[in-house]
């Protein structure tokens, strides 16, 4: 009856859909970083854990309000059990191992036992118990408990426990435990160092010479303190003998110094590009609509410039370090790392379609265009993508790829050029359009379901009010150049307008409706 009424238990809890989003939010809450509450969690934490810390001290010689005790050893207290507990909680699914065993038993035809099967989960949280981080949050319970003031001791872990919450400290330790070995080695070394230099100072001052060494225990702290050259003069040899020791030990504790900086620059030189990179993704993560910019090439800087200064957000990813400086130089979000990876664009969450606004495929390299064009489309095929073809051949190869702009740089500046030879005055005046001159510029602006112009004709619309001139309309792929009175919008029009960028933000906001609305 008892295993019927487990494992029907832990059926319900594998099948329940509330139990699954519940455990999943505590699992991200705690545990994933791209979860926007995440971050406010940790600060809230952080909070808690430092005003612990403060009250606890100040309680040492001063009287706390009443308010303050109660916050200090009830409400703190309580938080960190209750983390405690669902951190135990999240660690592992005990359904999953109740099932388990229930499918082996069936498999095997032999009758599932309990308290077997009770100790197997005992013994996996267990393992979550045991480990270091549960251990430093569990010790970082006690100074709340106030008959043993001793127990304030542990307020160190307090400390430690911010370890959990601040992303740069877990970065410190990342890099200092990538040279574990190092470090320990050194560790070593000093230990012998200490003890020998602690014994030879022990045998030549200890016995009466100096005063101030009567045990063994002086004589290694004397140790420790000269070689870390820290030398609080409490404690001098007095003896030719020990005074040889003492050079000995300082020009030894100086090599130890300066090897144990070395390992740690070493560490952080070998790490820092991949903590710009994590730093980036985390940029990238934050931001809600972006363009990217596969390849920071000298086309991609005129254009990456001007989109920068309409306000809209850039990411660059770059293989060559050297573009990725000059990327961060001018104010963009920047990623060292290869475009046609999949992995790269997993990590700043990429396949979130609505976070972006389009992708720039702007490498010189024809193959790594296609490549990057491919990877792209692979991850959703509404990303909208624009492509750089060097040669003719490749233009169609881009689209074949499922480019939905493909942009063949020499063609357009032969025709640009022919235009600038046969109309030089019509050309500067559109190309004083273009680059926002006089504050003017050419705009679209598609039309949506709700906007007022949808199922209204041309002539019900005033642009020459509006102060604005309606070049064309693009409907279906094809544009329709100074369209008539009679012509009728329809949503998905894209209405092509001339005129100064303030016009055009009173259409968006009056006509369109379109303030504090991202469609």
């Amino acid at each position: 009856m008892l295993r019927r009424i487990v494992v029907g238990f832990a059926s319900f809890l594998a099948g329940s859909p509330r139990y699954t989003r519940f455990k999943r939010f505590f699992h991200d809450l705690f545990e994933n970083t791209h979860k926007p509450y995440k971050k406010y969690f940790d600060i809230l934490m952080i909070f808690i854990v430092v005003s612990s810390i403060f009250l606890l001290i100040q309680e040492v010689n001063h009287d706390l309000p009443p308010w303050l005790l109660f916050y200090n050893y009830e409400v703190v207290t309580v938080i960190f059990l209750t983390e405690y507990l669902l951190r135990m909680w999240v660690y592992s699914d005990i359904h999953k191992i109740i099932i388990d065993e229930n499918d082996k038993s069936s498999f095997l035809s032999h009758k599932m036992k309990l308290w077997p099967l009770f100790w197997k989960i005992i013994a996996n949280k267990l393992e979550y118990v045991r480990s270091p981080a549960a251990i430093i949050d569990l010790l970082a319970i006690l100074p709340s408990y106030r008959p043993l003031r001793v127990l304030r001791v542990f307020l160190l872990f307090r400390v430690i426990k911010l370890l959990r919450y601040t992303k740069s400290l877990q970065s410190f330790m990342t890099v200092l435990y990538a040279k574990k070995f190092e470090l320990f080695t050194l560790l070593i070394f000093l230990a012998f160092i200490v003890f020998i230099s602690g014994v030879l100072i022990y045998v030549f001052e200890g016995s009466g010479q100096n005063e101030n060494i009567t045990d063994f225990f002086h004589a290694l702290y004397w140790a420790l303190v000269t070689i870390s050259t820290v030398g609080y003069g409490d404690i001098s040899p007095v003896t030719v003998e020990g005074r040889a020791v003492s050079m000995i030990v300082i020009i030894a504790g100086i090599g130890i110094l300066s090897f144990a900086t070395s390992i740690i620059v070493s560490a952080f030189t070998e790490r820092l590009d991949e903590l710009k990179s994590e730093r980036s993704f985390e940029e990238a993560e934050n931001l809600k609509r972006f363009y990217l910019v596969c390849g920071y090439s000298s086309m991609a800087q005129m254009v990456t410039y001007k989109l920068k200064r309409q306000g809209f957000d850039i990411v660059v990813i770059d293989r060559d370090k050297e573009k990725v400086d000059q990327a961060r130089q001018d104010g963009h979000v920047a990623i060292h790392g290869e475009a046609t990876k999949l992995h790269t664009y997993h990590e700043m969450n990429l396949y979130k379609v609505e976070r972006i606004i389009a992708a720039l495929t702007l490498i010189s390299d024809e193959v790594q265009n296609i490549y990057i064009t491919l990877t792209l489309k692979s991850l959703s095929s509404k990303i909208n993508t624009y492509a750089r073809a060097q040669t003719p051949a490749l233009v169609k190869k881009l689209y074949l790829a499922g480019a939905d702009h493909v942009l063949y740089p020499f063609e357009s500046i032969g025709k640009l050029a022919h235009e600038y030879i046969q109309h030089p005055i019509a050309f500067d005046a559109l190309t004083m359009m273009i680059e926002g001159h006089q504050n003017t510029s050419v705009n679209e602006i598609p039309l949506f379901k709700h906007d007022k112009p949808v199922g209204k004709k041309l002539k019900d619309i005033d642009f020459f009010a509006l102060r604005l001139i309606l070049l064309g309309v693009k409907r279906d792929g094809v544009f329709i150049f100074n369209p008539g009175e009679e012509f009728l919008f329809r949503e998905n029009d894209i209405m092509i307008v001339v005129g100064k960028v303030h016009h055009v933000s009173h259409l968006k906001d009056v006509v369109l409706i379109r303030k504090g609305k991202n469609p």
